[in-house]
């Protein structure tokens, strides 16, 4: 009787990035398809609860029974992504870039966010997100719970610590666009624009020139001199404001712009 034992062929020696704290057990397959080595000439494999560091380790493979001549296995290690700008605060704006920890051996993103009883994933190719991502958008006066998981060699990794932020109470502020103050309008009838911040629902402009303050509401993000309670003088620089409607009421008012019409003209 001919007994045949094969010996399994050597394995590549290749590189395996992983979470900081991950341990052999945590790796699939460890102790029934291959053994890593604390050294060469180590003949116990390492326990299973070991924490890996980075380095470079002896491993065999196991097939039927029989282990492989040992190759070396790279490990790298890297920390979970953490958002990092954002935790603790109050968004700047509703539509604020939320960024976590940009890795080198990631390729992709994956943000869980958790707002009441509902939780959302957003994957990105870069790291970060908006909350105006999410379906149905983000709301304002709200807080949300954040994590970030990498996407690194070909699998996702677990998340990072959690982050609490909160969306402001109300839309920007907003202003006339900065293009068109500080000059001359061509005709008391051109259309002046403001910024259109996310969740306005009407704009209030409030003109002043002379002592005289005057207001104009309208439920788009433009208006006219030439529209104004009592019309508008030639010649005039007016001092312009803007302030947002949202929830029934107007908030405060942004940034005065300064425009001056033009001089008349006779016929």
């Amino acid at each position: 009787m001919f007994i045949s034992v094969i010996t399994p062929s050597t394995p590549s020696s290749y590189v395996v990035n992983i979470p900081v704290g991950t341990t052999l057990n945590g790796i699939p397959g460890y102790n029934s398809s291959y053994n890593v080595y604390s050294s060469n000439t180590s003949t116990t494999a390492m326990s299973g609860t070991t924490v890996l560091a980075s380095g470079v380790y002896p491993y065999s493979i196991t097939s039927s029974g029989c282990q492989s001549t040992r190759s070396t296995v790279t490990i790298k290690t890297f920390k979970l992504p953490v958002i990092e700008n954002v935790c603790g605060n109050i968004l700047n704006s509703i539509n604020q870039s939320i960024y976590c920890t940009n890795l080198a051996v990631a390729s992709g993103y994956r943000f869980e966010v958790t707002v009441g009883s509902n939780v959302y994933i957003i994957t990105s190719w870069y790291a970060g997100l908006a909350l105006t991502q999410l379906p149905g958008g983000a709301s304002f006066s709200t807080t949300y719970i954040i994590r970030a998981s990498a996407f690194v060699d070909g699998q996702y990794s677990p998340y990072g610590t959690a982050c609490t932020t909160a969306t402001p109470a109300a839309p920007d502020t907003t202003q006339i666009l900065g293009s068109q103050c500080g000059n001359t309008l061509s005709s008391v009838s051109s259309t002046l624009y403001c910024s259109q911040p996310l969740g306005a629902i009407g704009y209030r402009f409030q003109v002043s020139a002379n002592g005289i303050t005057r207001t104009l509401d309208s439920t788009v993000n433009s208006f006219q001199l030439s529209q104004l309670p009592g019309g508008v003088n030639y010649n005039t620089t007016y001092s312009i404001r803007v302030a947002v409607k949202y929830n029934g009421a107007y908030g405060n008012y942004g940034s005065v712009c300064q425009i001056t019409t033009p001089t008349a003209t006779f016929a």
